[in-house]
């Protein structure tokens, strides 16, 4: 994130201990868990989108949005 990108910038190393290393391996290991999760929504998001009448390209649209939001939301938040 936004620290990590500071912390190198400044040229100052964090220390790797194993407890770092512990949380680090957890931390994505459940960030996977979580963004599968959200992936595998998808198709049921445009199974429902489709449902409330809603053309292919709005659907379209919609999702896209939301991936560029994520994108930049992302940034900023880490």
């Amino acid at each position: 994130g936004v620290l990590a990108l500071v912390v190198e910038l400044s040229g100052n190393q964090i220390e790797q201990t194993p407890a770092l290393k512990a949380f680090k391996f957890w931390y994505l290991a459940g960030w996977g868990v979580c963004a599968a999760a959200d992936w595998l929504q998808g198709p049921y998001n445009y199974v429902l989108c489709e449902d409330y009448g809603y053309e292919r390209d709005v659907i379209a649209q919609i999702f896209l949005a939301g991936f560029v939001v994520s994108g930049v939301a992302s940034a900023f938040v880490g």
